[in-house]
């Protein structure tokens, strides 16, 4: 990243200058495809206090356009097709496989992230819970690869404005730090959860430290690994080619996982799992999976998961993922010396 020349501009300021208003994943300037209407919506954490402790939930604000949400289609809008272990792959060289195709596309992800220490980008969020209810969500991600440091961040002038999750491996008793923002019940209290108790997962699919691209490719990889020795446990994976999407400007790569009955506690009929994976080597996030939609057995949706506007090795330290120090009052901050 290029030091910002702009006096009193912090690092924080530049990379919420460009999660708000740059974007490299954005809606195409043209599309073959009509218009569809659509509305957005962003969870909000509520802490209720009674017998029972501190419980986060989500509830939701209308913020206004809603991004749709339709399984792959190739261009003549038929559904793609998985490819054979063995078929051609679409749109590579004579004599490239699928399964080739899968292999390079999952070292070409996996070298691109060892290559990253930290990142920032934006994570959108939208999850049916078990119930039906559907959270959605609209946070700063910062990652800390070593040791692993997670920190979501709700944005200046949305509804949470304020609210903030803070994961720090070894720290903190490797409890969630949470502080409520000016859309809950009180705003500016510190709550602390263990990630993996219902009070932290109760309006999620997924644990917080599987946020993250880093997570996907892990769990592609092992997937991979499996098909590769000719088991399935994970489900077949295939290669679907490029595929175009409204949330990128390029069209990006896609995978479909099958996923078996039985694999996923939320999908135990089974379902379907498609990665998308970033084709613009002018973007930080080459390579890297930035889409992520699941559908179960009957084609409905019930994750979706987006990362863009990435911001890479941008030297991320303990400060940026320090409770105390990053919400203590102002009257309490370190006065600087008198001239």
């Amino acid at each position: 990243m290029v030091p910002c020349k702009t006096p009193n501009c912090s690092t924080d300021a530049r990379l919420l200058v460009r999660f708000q208003r740059g974007s490299a994943c954005r809606p195409r300037e043209t599309s073959d495809r009509p218009a569809r209407p659509a509305r957005w919506v962003l969870s909000a954490v509520l802490v209720c206090i009674g017998g029972t402790g501190c419980q986060l939930s989500l509830w939701t604000v209308d913020l206004g356009t809603k991004l749709s949400a339709t399984q792959p289609v190739v261009a003549n809008g038929e559904p793609a097709l998985g490819q054979t272990a063995d078929a051609v792959a679409p749109g590579s060289a004579p004599g490239e496989t699928a399964s080739a195709k899968l292999q390079q596309l999952y070292e070409q992800a996996a070298q691109r992230y060892a290559q990253i220490d930290d990142y920032v980008c934006r994570f959108r969020r939208r999850e049916v819970l078990a119930n039906g209810k559907v959270c959605e969500d609209m946070v700063m991600l910062r990652v800390r690869k070593q040791p692993l440091s997670l920190r979501f961040t709700w944005p200046k002038g949305s509804a949470d404005e304020g609210r903030e999750v803070v994961y720090v491996q070894g720290r903190f008793n490797n409890q969630l730090v949470v502080r409520t923002g000016k859309g809950d019940l009180l705003a500016g209290l510190r709550v602390e959860l263990a990630p993996d108790s219902p009070r932290a997962s109760a309006n999620t699919r997924r644990s917080f430290l599987q946020a993250g691209v880093g997570y996907l490719i892990e769990a592609l990889g092992e997937a991979l690994r499996e098909q590769q020795k000719g088991s399935y446990r994970y489900g077949r994976i295939h290669y679907l080619g490029r595929q175009t999407r409204a949330e990128s400007a390029t069209p990006l790569e896609c995978l479909l996982q099958e996923i078996p009955p039985g694999l996923e506690k939320y999908l135990p009929r089974g379902g379907k799992r498609y990665f998308y994976l970033a084709t613009d080597s002018r973007l930080p996030e080459f390579g890297l999976p930035v889409l992520v939609i699941t559908l179960d057995e009957n084609e409905r949706e019930v994750e979706y998961y987006c990362f863009d506007r990435f911001s890479i090795n941008i030297g991320l330290r303990d400060e940026d993922f320090d409770p105390d120090r990053l919400w203590q009052k102002d009257d309490d901050r370190p006065k600087p010396p008198k001239q």
